[in-house]
C-alpha cells in the first residue's frame, strides 16, 4: 500500500523525502489518533522490512482504515490482487493523462459520453493509432 497510494500533493509533513511514499512517522500518527490503540513509527518500519511478527488483527485493521481498504487486504490473496489491480490501473491512467480527462467526464450524460468516445476514435484515427488501444498489445 505504501508503493501505491501516495501523499496528496506532496505534502511534507507525510511524505518520506526519500521514496516519495507516506512516512511511518505520519502513518503511526495517525493510526495512533484513531483511538484503538497505538503504534510507532519504528514497528511500521519493521513491518514494512518484514522483520516483525505477524501483526495482530488490530493491527491490520488501523492499517487498512489508514490507507482505505478492506482488511481483508492484508490477509485474503483475492482482495489483494483485486485491490491492487484497481490501484495499478489508477497509477496507470494517471502516468498516461487521462485521468484528468476520465474525471471531468464524470457525471456527463450517456450521449454525451458516447460523443467523447467518439471524438477520442476519430483523434486517434488522425494519429494513425488503432481503434482500440487493446489493439496495441
Amino acid at each position: 500500500m505504501f508503493d501505491v497510494l501516495r501523499p496528496g500533493n506532496g505534502d511534507p509533513a507525510k511524505t518520506n523525502r526519500a521514496t516519495g511514499e507516506f512516512s511511518n512517522a505520519h502513518v503511526a500518527e495517525t493510526v495512533s489518533g484513531y483511538g484503538d490503540g497505538t503504534l510507532t513509527a519504528a514497528y511500521i518500519g519493521k513491518l514494512r522490512a518484514g522483520e516483525g511478527d505477524n501483526p495482530s488483527i488490530r493491527v491490520a485493521r488501523l492499517l487498512a482504515r489508514f490507507f482505505q481498504v478492506p482488511a481483508g487486504y492484508f490477509v485474503e490473496d483475492d482482495v489483494t490482487e483485486s485491490i491492487v489491480s484497481q490501484f495499478q490501473l489508477v497509477r496507470q491512467l494517471h502516468e498516461q493523462g487521462v485521468k484528468n480527462l476520465a474525471m471531468r467526464a464524470a457525471g456527463l450524460s450517456p450521449a454525451s459520453k458516447e460523443a467523447l468516445l467518439k471524438m477520442v476514435d476519430a483523434a486517434r484515427a488522425l494519429e494513425g493509432l488503432p481503434e482500440s488501444p487493446e489493439a496495441l498489445a
